[in-house]
């Protein structure tokens, strides 16, 4: 957990931040790797989820590629959970997956 504050609005940053949620007759549960929110006092603004990932045989772009399509439905719940957790639009929840052998950022 990290804090930091600018002009009326802070950052905190939570790492293995746990969530659950209902999705029909499914339970998903987990940790986010890392959650960034910005605050303005008590009401939180945006959300960045980061996923950071050890696929060694993700270097080739056709290969980051299928990585990234095959992790985009876990990044979708995440966002989806921390959308509704703190009853955010859509546009305010931003995902990306690091690949830390690749070293590369994707956008999901």
């Amino acid at each position: 957990y990290r804090e930091t504050s600018h002009a009326g609005w802070e950052l905190v940053v939570e790492n293995e931040y746990p969530f659950a949620r209902v999705d029909g007759d499914n339970l998903l549960q987990g940790s986010i790797d890392r959650l960034v929110l910005w605050r303005r006092g008590e009401e939180v603004i945006a959300a960045d989820i980061v996923d950071f990932k050890t696929d060694a045989d993700a270097g080739a772009e056709a290969a980051l590629q299928k990585k990234t399509e095959f992790y985009r439905p876990q990044l979708q719940a995440y966002r989806e959970s921390i959308r509704e957790l703190f009853d955010l639009p859509p546009e305010r929840v931003t995902a990306r997956l690091i690949f830390i052998a690749a070293d590369r950022v994707v956008p999901v």
